[in-house]
């Protein structure tokens, strides 16, 4: 686990309403922004970056332009799915174990200019 203060993780996370520029930290056409970055790096979720991007970009999904992925944790195992905005659920993976921090996250991701971009809700 990393060395990490939640309530001043929460409270930095916060603050991230926009992005200054776009990172490839994750497979295929991806990047993500300023403050989806700070979520990968600080609580180590890169892995949660690919995960997403696995399902949409090389996954058997519906082709759209947005989808939504909500992480959620139970103890030390989590559930991953992905929704299409209407509440529909595209695709799910259980996570068998995780030490990932917080009991859930959303992320969003578009696709735009020829790459998906996974942003925060708040940066939309």
């Amino acid at each position: 686990m990393l060395d990490l203060n939640l309530n001043q993780f929460k409270e930095n996370l916060a603050h991230f309403t926009g992005t200054e520029a776009y990172h490839k930290i994750s497979l295929g056409k991806s990047v993500v922004t300023d403050g989806a970055k700070y979520v990968a790096t600080q609580l180590g979720a890169f892995w949660l970056f690919d995960a997403i991007s696995s399902h949409i970009e090389f996954g058997d999904m519906p082709e759209q332009d947005m989808y939504f992925s909500k992480l959620t944790v139970d103890d030390s195992s989590a559930k991953l799915s992905i929704e299409d905005g209407d509440h529909n659920q595209l695709a799910q993976q259980d996570i068998e174990f995780t030490d990932f921090p917080l009991e859930s996250i959303e992320i969003w991701s578009k696709f735009e200019r020829g790459r998906w971009h996974h942003i925060l809700p708040s940066e939309y």
